[in-house]
């Protein structure tokens, strides 16, 4: 693997922190080896929303 996970790890790490989130409390569903990636966020379901609603504006 030409980047050892890297891009996967960084793509973790980046939505964690824009959303405000341990990063253990994201993980990579699908995607692992492809340029678009599916991600779980894991919390209270209310909580992970707002979140996420506050950061896109909605």
């Amino acid at each position: 693997m030409p980047d050892e996970g890297r891009a996967n790890a960084a793509a973790i790490k980046l939505i964690a922190d824009w959303v405000g989130l341990a990063k253990s409390c994201v993980a990579l569903t699908a995607g692992g080896k492809s340029r678009i990636k599916t991600l779980a966020l894991d919390g209270d379901t209310a909580v992970v929303e707002r979140l996420v609603a506050v950061k896109v504006g909605g």
